[in-house]
């Protein structure tokens, strides 16, 4: 074949790709592993037809077999290591995504655990008690300067014991007696909130370890999208040594 295209193109009809499990592995594979391993490039180069060119034709022959052996696997495993990258993330960020639906839960039942606690202690409590709980909390001497304050109990009638139990309920809620309650909970709750915590943590490590992977997945995806650019350049070079080799020979043969 004279024209340098036409013989790339050829060879490059000619490759097949196999054993798509290591082009796919996760970790670092050789880029000669990949092309012995993962393509027919051995089968190419020893046809008979390409032994028994004469030199530096068969050497060129070669090297471009190589050449798109090379190629073709390599962006064929940036791709697929790229669609793993993607699929990771994207399960990474729907467990995210869930993790934070489940926290809001468990963040509710631990208020309302917190809210019937506290109302065992509240109820035992007698209404002078919880009056002057409830203006220490809030900073205020009357209920006037109390409403004004604390939207929430506006409409509540401070009459009445239950609507000082309410109040006190919200200003303990939104004082750090939650927090506190949360740190050291009743008996009663510790190992179901030992476990949440540990489940958290081990979520969280689980989490960072996937996105770990997806960085090193994409950048050996990067890396490998690098090699086929530069596979491209040394193909570049060869079609002109080949373009040149045929003139020559044209050349040659009018002399």
């Amino acid at each position: 074949m004279d024209d340098s295209k036409a013989l790339f193109d050829y060879w490059h009809d000619l490759v097949r790709l196999k054993n798509y499990e290591l082009i796919a592995a996760p970790g670092h594979v050789q880029t000669q592993d990949l092309r012995h391993e993962c393509t027919n490039y051995d089968d190419l180069w020893r046809r008979p037809a390409v032994q028994q060119l004469s030199e530096p034709e068969r050497s060129r022959v070669v090297a471009i077999i190589k050449y798109e052996c090379t190629a073709q696997v390599l962006q064929n495993r940036a791709g697929r290591l790229r669609d793993r990258a993607n699929e990771l993330a994207a399960a990474s960020h729907e467990q995210d995504q869930q993790k934070s639906k489940l926290l809001g839960l468990i963040k509710a039942l631990q208020e309302k655990l917190f809210a019937l606690n506290l109302g065992r202690s509240i109820v035992t409590m007698k209404l002078q008690e919880l009056k002057t709980k409830v203006y220490e909390l809030a900073g205020v001497d009357t209920t006037k300067q109390l409403k004004a304050k604390y939207e929430e109990i506006k409409t509540l009638d401070m009459r009445r014991q239950t609507s000082w139990e309410k109040t006190l309920a919200i200003l303990q809620k939104q004082q750090s007696e939650f927090e506190e309650w949360l740190e050291n909970p009743p008996e009663e709750y510790k190992d179901l909130f030992s476990e949440i915590t540990e489940a958290s943590q081990k979520y969280d490590q689980k989490s960072t370890e996937t996105k770990q992977q997806v960085r090193e997945v994409l950048s050996i995806a990067n890396n490998l999208e690098e090699l086929a650019e530069e596979c491209q350049d040394e193909a570049a070079q060869l079609k002109q040594e080949v373009e040149i080799s045929r003139r020559m020979s044209k050349q040659a043969r009018l002399n």
